[in-house]
């Protein structure tokens, strides 16, 4: 008897971590993405070193988004050219507010890399 409500109330605890771990903005599936305008600020604020209005393409390489890419400039050209919209050689607020969060770009089709 006692292991069993043992296992219950462990399995009860389990469920209620679970639960409110989905309720968390931005955690797990259906959570929310942050604000399009936050995101930009902040991009902006961790990435534009000389306080330009402006992220280069070497402020973006120093920056979180080419250390995930582990050094693969062609990952780092893929992501600066996917936010660099107008293909100015620049990345502005204006254009990291505009663009899909990570992760939530359009999908691929299966099977293609």
């Amino acid at each position: 008897m006692k292991s069993l409500v043992l296992t219950l109330s462990l399995v009860l605890v389990a469920g209620i971590t679970l639960a409110a771990e989905g309720d968390k903005p931005g955690k797990g599936k259906g959570g929310a993405a942050p604000d399009p305008a936050k995101r930009a600020q902040q991009m902006m604020k961790t990435l534009d070193k000389d306080s330009d209005g402006k992220i280069s393409k070497e402020e973006f390489a120093a920056g979180p988004a080419a250390k995930r890419a582990n050094g693969d400039q062609s990952k780092i050209d893929k992501a600066f050219s996917r936010l660099d919209s107008d293909g100015d050689g620049s990345i502005t607020k204006e254009e990291i507010e505009k663009a899909p969060a990570p992760g939530k770009g359009p999908k691929k089709p299966k099977g293609s890399n």
